[in-house]
């Protein structure tokens, strides 16, 4: 029985190790997760509203992806690295804010305006 608690915290600690950056603001009706693999890089947006959010994507080799989401939605996207950095829009009822994830998964939240 000692070694079954032994292997669940040793399970628990591998999954709370995986190199994902998150963001969470406030701010923003959705969170967003971003995971760097060999030569791709996962992201994750998760919705938390109950309200309308617009979401556009837009990769630095052009690529758009334009989605509206009303309620708790997740999309999930695989992009290679050189699809990078990536812009991201999110406009709530008429409040946008502009996010830039680079390809090491760091992000930065421009100034929301509405």
């Amino acid at each position: 029985m000692h070694s079954e608690k032994m292997i669940k915290a040793a399970a628990f600690a591998a999954f709370t190790y995986l190199p994902i950056t998150a963001l969470a603001q406030n701010d923003l009706p959705v969170d967003l997760s971003c995971n760097v693999q060999a030569q791709n890089i996962a992201l994750q947006i998760t919705t938390h509203a109950n309200q309308s959010v617009a979401i556009l994507l837009e990769s630095a080799g052009g690529n758009r992806m334009r989605s509206t989401v009303s309620g708790s939605s997740r999309s999930a996207m695989m992009l290679s690295k050189t699809q990078f950095p990536v812009t991201i829009t999110v406009d709530a009822a008429g409040n946008t804010s502009v996010l830039t994830v680079a390809d090491d998964c760091q992000v930065i939240q421009q100034t929301p305006h509405s």
